[in-house]
């Protein structure tokens, strides 16, 4: 369809941008039409009316999201108040704008002009939203601006004069348009427009140059039907061809498209706002194409471990909600890969945990062992020094020297021995046939055995003259044995000849 009737073919080309779709009422339009009719002479600013829409409370699903709220002043004007962010309840600033020529009236939504939010005032905050400053002109006679009659299809028998005023003018009550099968009904402010807003005689205000067109109803003196056809524009379900003249209600049924919210409808294929609404009425004069208007919405998921945990659609510019941080066993989370927007991009993403491993706590088994000894030995001599050696083990790996918190404790044949860390030393006498070695390693701060080793068990000969004057210096001057400088009781005579 919109091969063989392209929207610039038959509708004026002003026509593919209506004022009253693509131009919020705001300060640029007159006082007196978009203003409530105690609005010419307003409450201080700082003094907000009563809203005719309450703010709703915030719905925010999560507490912890950011909105922003930001403010639009228009042209011309200065003292533009900084964004805010927040959640729920908010208060605007108290210091106002200011644009030479006009009074600040407030704070309006795009949804709700009628209504003015004052300086300081309370405003509720669950998404992403812009204020607009509202503004009225206030008289100069030295400014003059142009009031032009455009006819619109139709034609004058003589055209009329521009009008100038500051801040108002009045429009002529002759001449009038004419225009074949159609009686004229006033005027409007767009083209496109559905009813007249003005008529012969009325009073205008002018904020700025304007145009006025001629508003034209069948005099049912021809009869034509005029087509709407309706173009999906790259989504589905179209809805089927609608055919009428003058004014017409749009169809209630919507096209749809994957990754896409359907806006409404627009003259133009690639508008990012719609000109109509489903249901809206619409000024039939002509054969027209609508193209369907989508706001695209883009899919955010986050995983763990290639599990889904969070999937959610965003709107492009809009606040990108993180999940909790998530947990995992024996690890720590780290942060989101790739990093996480504040803002939702033209694209689709996925966001991947990473974690950290967590260290494993070390758990001290320590063991000891008599290491590196002959079990046999034979023709000692006497006073010879006999040396033994440990090794600590921890959790099966060799430990160099003593741990910290720990010592060392020697027996040699039951007796604790003073030994030198990782040794000890035995004095031989001559006299004893074995000695049994054994040594613990013991914490200090309790005194408690963390490991001992097995008793080892080592045979020691001589040769008998050796072993003789052992025995007779036992016998005549008692001596004791010695084992490493430690005194050791002396045994009985009897206990050599064994």
């Amino acid at each position: 369809a919109d091969a063989t009737t392209p929207a610039d073919a038959t509708t004026p080309a002003d026509a593919t941008t209506p004022a009253d779709a693509t131009t919020p009422a705001d300060a640029t339009t007159p006082a007196d039409a978009t203003t409530p009719a105690d609005a010419t002479t307003p409450a201080d600013a700082t003094t907000p009316n009563e809203p005719s829409t309450p703010n709703d409370p915030a719905t925010s699903t999560d507490p912890n999201a950011k909105y922003t709220l930001e403010f639009d002043i228009g042209e011309n004007a200065t003292g533009k108040p900084d964004a805010m962010t927040g959640n729920g309840y908010v208060n605007l600033p108290i210091s106002v704008p200011k644009k030479e020529g006009y009074k600040f009236l407030g704070w309006t939504t795009a949804e709700d002009k009628d209504h003015y939010y004052g300086p300081g005032s309370e405003y509720t905050l669950k998404e992403n939203t812009t204020l607009y400053a509202a503004w009225e002109l206030l008289p100069n006679p030295e400014v003059k601006f142009a009031l032009i009659f455009e006819p619109n299809g139709g034609e004058y028998s003589s055209m009329p004069e521009k009008q100038y005023g500051s801040p108002t003018a009045t429009i002529p009550s002759e001449p009038t348009p004419i225009r074949e099968g159609f009686d004229f009904a006033g005027w409007a402010t767009t083209n496109r427009a559905i009813e007249a807003q003005y008529q012969p005689g009325d009073t205008i205000t002018l904020e700025k140059d304007t145009t006025l067109y001629a508003f034209w109803v069948p005099d049912g003196t021809v009869t034509v039907n005029y087509t709407i056809t309706y173009n999906a524009n790259g989504g589905i379900f179209a809805p089927y061809e609608q055919s009428g003249y003058g004014i017409v209600v749009l169809t209630e049924a919507e096209p749809t498209k994957e990754g896409a919210e359907f806006l409404g409808w627009s003259l133009s294929k690639s508008a990012k706002t719609p000109d109509w609404k489903p249901g809206s009425s619409f000024n039939l004069d002509d054969d027209y194409t609508l193209y369907a208007v989508y706001e695209l919405t883009y899919n955010v998921k986050f995983t763990v471990d290639g599990k889904v945990i969070s999937d959610k659609n965003y709107k492009e510019g809009q606040t990108i909600v993180k999940p909790a941080n998530p947990t995992k066993s024996g690890y720590t989370f780290s942060r989101w890969d790739p990093t996480v927007p504040s803002k939702m991009p033209a694209k689709n993403l996925e966001f991947k945990a990473l974690f950290t491993k967590n260290p494993v706590p070390v758990t001290n088994n320590y063991t000891i062992n008599v290491v590196n000894f002959v079990k046999t030995l034979s023709k000692v001599g006497y006073k010879s020094k006999l040396t033994f050696h440990a090794t600590v083990a921890n959790n099966g790996t060799a430990v160099s020297g003593v741990p910290a918190g720990y010592k060392i404790v020697w027996y040699v044949n039951g007796y604790e021995a003073k030994g030198e860390n990782n040794s000890v030393y035995i004095i031989y006498q001559a006299t004893a046939k074995e000695y049994k070695v054994q040594v613990k390693l013991v914490k200090i701060a309790d005194n408690t055995v963390a490991d001992e080793s097995e008793v080892e068990t080592v045979q020691v000969s001589t040769n008998f003259f050796a072993r003789l004057i052992a025995i007779f210096r036992q016998l005549f001057k008692r001596l004791p044995e010695y084992v490493d400088n430690k005194k050791v009781d002396p045994k009985p005579l009897f206990s050599f000849f064994k």
